[in-house]
This record gives C-alpha cells, structure tokens and sequence, in this order.
C-alpha cells in the first residue's frame, strides 16, 4: 500500500490528487501529491522522494524515509507548495499477517497556516492513514503474497 502512490487518495488523509513522477531505481521513486487544506485555505501540494532501506538478514525491519523536494518541477498556482513533509516510516513483522508500522516526521505547509489548522492536520492525519491503510490492505490485490512489487522492500 505504501509503494502503491496512485492510491493515495483512496486511503491518505485529506489527498486530492498522487502520482508517480520518476522511478528513480528499485528502491527509490518521486511523487507527487496534493493535499486538501483546511476551509479557507488554499490546497497545498508537495513532491516527495520516497527511499527505501530493505529488510536484510542482519536488520529485521523496512525503514522508507521522504523528504520533500519543493523544487522538483514547477509551482501549480493555486495551490500552495509544501516545503517540508518529511517522515520516516519503519515497518517490522510481528508474526504471520502482523506488522508494527512507526511514522515520525514533520511539515512546513508553506504560505500562511494558522495554529489551529495545524492542529487539526496534526490531531487527524495520523489517525485517519491508519484507518485508511488498514482498510487498504484487505483488498485482494494486497492480500496476493504472489504479485510482483513495485520496489525492492526485502534482501
């Protein structure tokens, strides 16, 4: 689900619009979002590049950091570039069909963000992609252990 960005905005907290820009290799890729921004405010978008660190014999967990790339391609008025939306997101297998995922990062919304929409994204957008991402993951196409991934996620 993760590596999955044009579902993004089946499940991910508040996204408008996701695609792929670039698949840089099999363990890193660009993309793109937009992000539906509180009332009264202007949609922000972001470009994001997603690397992957594989599970190894030696480290038992995925680690996939992204950092945000506002320079990538071009500003699309009227959104509002992000400058930062950077996390990191560690995934460790707990047994069969468990996984424990850990999200930490931050963002810059760019442009003018009053406190209390920064709260709201704050108190809601974690919350909300767990449930979005626990939904995701009961659909078939997440269930076959047999399909081909997009990127690299094991050594």
């Amino acid at each position: 689900v993760q590596a999955d960005v044009d579902s993004y905005a089946r499940w991910y907290f508040e996204v408008l619009e996701a695609k792929m820009l670039k698949k840089v290799s099999d363990k890193e890729f660009i993309f793109y979002m937009v992000h539906d921004a509180p009332v009264g405010m202007p949609d922000r978008d972001v470009v994001l590049k997603a690397t992957i660190e594989p599970m190894t014999a030696t480290k038992p967990f995925i680690v996939i950091n992204m950092v945000s790339l506002p320079d990538f391609i071009p500003e699309k008025p009227p959104y509002v570039r992000m400058e930062a939306e950077n996390y990191v997101v560690k995934l460790t297998p707990q047994g069969k069909d468990r996984t424990l995922l850990e999200s930490e990062g931050f963002i810059d919304p760019g442009g003018v963000s009053p406190a209390w929409a920064i709260n709201f994204v704050q108190g809601k957008g974690p919350y909300a992609n767990m449930l979005g991402m626990r939904r995701m993951l009961t659909l078939p196409q997440y269930q076959d252990k047999k399909a081909p991934m997009p990127f690299s996620f094991f050594e």
